[in-house]
């Protein structure tokens, strides 16, 4: 998925809803780097300042109330306080069951902080996520092992099957076969 699509799909869910609490009273916001425009983080990497998600305007404006987003990623927290209540359901992909336990708590870091980054309530107890009211559709990878192009795309199909409306699929990968490809397409 390149860039340009990421955004679309951010900006597509941050413009549902509204929100009259101010997501600048969490104790946490301004530690939250990916939210604020950095002039020069932005042209030390050579990123387009329109690619930001301009999360000072959109917090206040926007929630992601009616918006479905699949994170699908290899483990989760799915009981951490800033997010458990906008989970609707989890889904492991390797054998079809709603058990996304963590093998151990390294393997929830990175699943748990794609959630928190956009599913955070507004609490005043921590952070303070890009849409609030969402709600997640976790899918679990299985990190047993490998993870081919059949886990991928059984966890894109489950997504497509529960309607969602964005996929979030941050695992880090410059080289996707051209099947997945094809199917994150679809």
């Amino acid at each position: 998925m390149n860039l340009i699509v990421l955004i679309f799909s951010i900006l597509l869910f941050i413009g549902c809803g509204d929100n009259s609490s101010s997501s600048f009273d969490e104790p946490l916001f301004q530690e939250q780097w990916t939210l604020h425009y950095d002039k020069a983080f932005y042209d030390a990497y050579a990123i387009n300042k329109d690619a930001h998600i301009n999360g000072e305007y959109s917090l206040n404006n926007y929630t992601g109330k009616d918006v479905k987003i699949a994170v699908i990623d290899i483990g989760i927290d799915k009981n951490h306080f800033e997010y458990k209540n906008n989970i609707i359901k989890t889904i492991n992909s390797a054998d079809g069951s709603d058990n996304v336990k963590c093998i151990n708590s390294s393997n929830c870091y990175h699943g748990s902080a794609v959630t928190g980054i956009i599913a955070s309530n507004i609490n005043k107890k921590g952070l303070r996520g890009i849409a609030p009211d969402v709600k997640i559709v976790f899918i679990k990878l299985d990190l047993a092992g490998y993870i081919g192009d059949d886990e991928i795309l059984d966890a894109l199909q489950y997504a497509q099957d529960e309607n969602i409306d964005i996929i979030n699929n941050s695992w880090g990968t410059g080289d996707i076969s051209p099947i997945v490809k094809e199917k994150i397409d679809d």
